[in-house]
């Protein structure tokens, strides 16, 4: 059921491959309904908003998850569709919970945040690649510790999206 993605090649040896898990019995076949279901990811990424769209991802990437898309690229969708799910609710129980202060602080550091998020959400894609191809770097606690920087950093844009949410309104209200 578990199985390596990546065997061959600088991504294989210098960041230890990909693990991922597949309940498709074929490798092949694992590959292709894999390539399909990202495709749909992608598809479904590129068309669709609103959040009613997010349980989609959710399950597409639940989907990916079974078929050998990794464990990675699988958790992300599972958060980036939970985020999603939040769009354009209300925050009252932001607004009751967490005092103004906080909230304003917060939502004042939203582009911060979300640059830095951004900025190792690129590394983690793009220049881990070009790292292991263009320079043959080799260190996969690297890119390991990328990821998990990756997945609290979405949590975190999203809390402090919300409260720049929060201030906007409020200054939109008041001004």
């Amino acid at each position: 059921m578990v199985i390596d993605s990546w065997t061959q090649g600088p991504i294989a040896t210098n960041m230890g491959g990909e693990p991922g898990m597949t309940v498709v019995p074929n490798l092949l076949a694992t590959g292709i309904v894999c390539m399909l279901v990202s495709l749909a990811v992608v598809a479904r990424a590129v068309l669709v908003r609103g959040r009613r769209q997010g349980r989609a991802l959710i399950l597409l990437s639940v989907l990916m998850l079974v078929v050998g898309g990794g464990f990675g690229p699988p958790i992300l969708g599972i958060l980036a569709g939970v985020a999603e799910m939040g769009m354009g609710r209300p925050a009252e129980w932001w607004r009751e919970r967490l005092p103004a202060g906080v909230w304003r602080a917060l939502g004042g550091s939203w582009p911060w945040v979300f640059g830095v998020a951004v900025v190792n959400g690129v590394f983690l894609v793009v220049g881990s690649v070009v790292l292991v191809y263009a320079f043959d770097v080799n260190n996969p606690d690297l890119f390991v510790m990328s990821f998990f920087f990756s997945v609290v950093s979405l949590g975190l844009t999203v809390l402090v999206g919300r409260a720049y949410d929060l201030a906007r309104g409020e200054a939109a209200v008041t001004g």
